[in-house]
């Protein structure tokens, strides 16, 4: 297996069966001569196999230990800002009591010299403590997660499912290697998070409901920043919008726990203040999930109808109105299982919803939502008599203005620092096709 390999590598240079000259360019600080040893040598592994690895053991206890201990110890401190070699790095660190294994001690220098080296200097941490401790584990993370850059091919089949249906289904939009690596770190974000922070939905379902929100987590953690912006999926989106270029609307963490409730019937873009239909929401699986944990369902086509009306979170309501979908004919759709990697995407007026989890695990997921560049904001005016579920909308639509679209009214662009562009499509580039 890859990642054994990249174990068996680490192996092999404490033991000298794969030379590195100290004179000669560090590959602890150039990770792309790692993967080029590893072919030469026999344990060929990934560049974010290595990444992936390297992440898991930085975030073990005893190693986060070692970072905060230096912080107090100049002389560990000096022996990892000036750390090259493992073997090197084994000798200084066993008198001090610390035993760590071949490819922790790589995975130590990897990270010293990308993240801690710097961090261990006062004019850029500003102070030697335990906030910049915790900013050297945040930061470390960040710096090894791969970017998720690369394109992902959609057919033109895949777009005009998503145009007459208002859903889609995409396997594998994150590989195994990558939720390997992103998933701990934003598991550990929302957990920091989660009780700072108020999101629609928490509005909708309830803070009793067995969720975690953290609404906009990519302005609060450099990890979910480097996921919530990463360009494959800002492109997914312009695709299949058929658009040049989509700006971020905002990120949440939907995390459902065992017993998690439901989410009751609803359109998005009815309670986002923007004058376009052309905004559309992805929920990528952070965890393989089951049938029990209740996968999102949708209603096709239902997106070309309108205002459809919403349903309460409770069991009685949600199943009142799916009779109603049911007398009209409409058809609900749900995509099951996916495994963690998967992503489904809806438009801003597609009909959804999930039930409670009934499994034992907590149902991880992100969702990022996009609209097309140009957009303006639009806040319809409330009636003068509001119904309860009117008043409700438009409470969430004035959230959604001050937390997403910051001092902004109707009629302005919606263009603030909480909306940068996350795709733009090249003068090169052609939409010819879709």
């Amino acid at each position: 297996m890859p990642q054994e390999n990249v174990a068996r590598f680490f192996a092999a240079v404490l033991e000298g069966k794969v030379p590195i000259e100290p004179e000669q360019e560090s590959c602890t600080s150039n990770p792309e001569r790692f993967v080029h040893l590893s072919e030469k040598f026999g344990y060929p592994f990934s560049l974010t196999e290595l990444q992936a690895e390297i992440a898991r053991h930085i975030q073990k206890p005893h190693i986060l230990h070692l970072f905060e201990a230096a912080l107090h110890d100049e002389a560990l401190k000096r022996t990892l800002k000036q750390a090259s070699q493992p073997a090197q790095l084994q000798a200084a660190l066993l008198p001090l009591g610390y035993s760590l294994t071949p490819d922790e001690l790589n995975a130590v220098i990897y990270t010293c010299c990308h993240c801690v080296r710097g961090l261990f200097c006062e004019c850029r941490a500003g102070s030697i403590g335990k906030q910049v401790f915790e900013r050297s584990r945040i930061t470390s993370t960040d710096l090894l997660l791969p970017a998720l850059a690369g394109d992902y091919a959609i057919a033109p089949d895949q777009i005009l499912s998503f145009h007459q249906d208002g859903h889609l289904r995409l396997r594998n939009v994150l590989t195994p290697e990558e939720i390997a690596v992103y998933r701990p770190a934003l598991a550990a974000a929302v957990d920091r998070h989660d009780l700072e922070q108020q999101a629609m939905e928490k509005s909708v379902s309830g803070q009793s409901q067995g969720w975690k929100f953290v609404e906009n987590l990519w302005r609060l953690d450099p990890a979910a920043r480097k996921f919530t912006l990463a360009k494959r999926f800002g492109k997914i989106a312009a695709d299949l919008l058929r658009v040049d270029a989509v700006r971020l609307f905002r990120d949440q963490s939907y995390f459902k726990k065992p017993g998690g409730g439901n989410t009751p019937w609803h359109q998005d873009s009815y309670f986002m203040p923007l004058d376009t239909h052309q905004v559309m929401t992805m929920w990528i699986a952070l965890s393989d999930v089951t049938l029990e944990m209740s996968p999102m369902i949708f209603v096709s086509g239902a997106h070309r109808r309108g205002y459809q009306g919403a349903s309460m979170p409770n069991d009685e309501s949600m199943d009142e109105f799916e009779r109603n979908l049911d007398a009209k004919g409409w058809q609900r759709m749900s995509y099951g299982a996916m495994v963690a990697g998967d992503a489904s995407f809806h438009t801003g007026w597609t009909l959804h919803s999930s039930r409670e989890n009934t499994s034992q695990q907590t149902r991880e997921a992100m969702v990022i939502v996009y609209y097309a560049d140009g957009a303006r904001v639009a806040i319809p005016p409330m009636p003068r008599n509001p119904t309860p579920p009117e008043n409700f909308a438009g409470i969430i639509r004035q959230h959604n203005l001050s937390t997403c679209l910051p001092g902004l009214k109707s009629g302005d662009l919606a263009e603030t620092l909480m909306n940068p562009i996350v795709y733009q499509r090249q003068p090169s580039e052609s939409l010819s096709g879709y």
